[in-house]
């Protein structure tokens, strides 16, 4: 085994990443073009942020709900567990 001498500070593991979400955490990803991530877990509730298709987040779900580790809701049924694929822009000027 060879010293690290680097002076550098190790990686820290993933897992061990402070989170305001629960032991029940699991990333997963946006499957629609754009959607709405709510203050609230309420579609009358403020929007913080939009996510994209493709999105990968880290969430703990709770019902039709998911608390997204960065901060703000969203609903369950624009999420799925498989990876999803950005959509490619067309590459040209309109």
């Amino acid at each position: 085994m060879v010293a690290d001498t680097s002076g550098a500070e190790p990686a820290q593991d993933v897992a061990q990443i402070p989170t305001q979400l629960g032991t029940g955490a699991r990333v997963k990803y946006v499957q629609k073009g754009s959607v709405s991530v709510y203050s609230d877990a309420s579609e009358g509730s403020s929007v913080v942020r939009t996510a994209r298709k493709g999105d990968h987040l880290l969430v703990e779900v709770s019902g039709d709900w998911a608390k997204v580790s960065s901060g703000g809701f969203i609903k369950v049924a624009d999420l799925t567990d498989k990876a999803v694929g950005r959509p490619r822009s067309s590459g040209r000027w309109n």
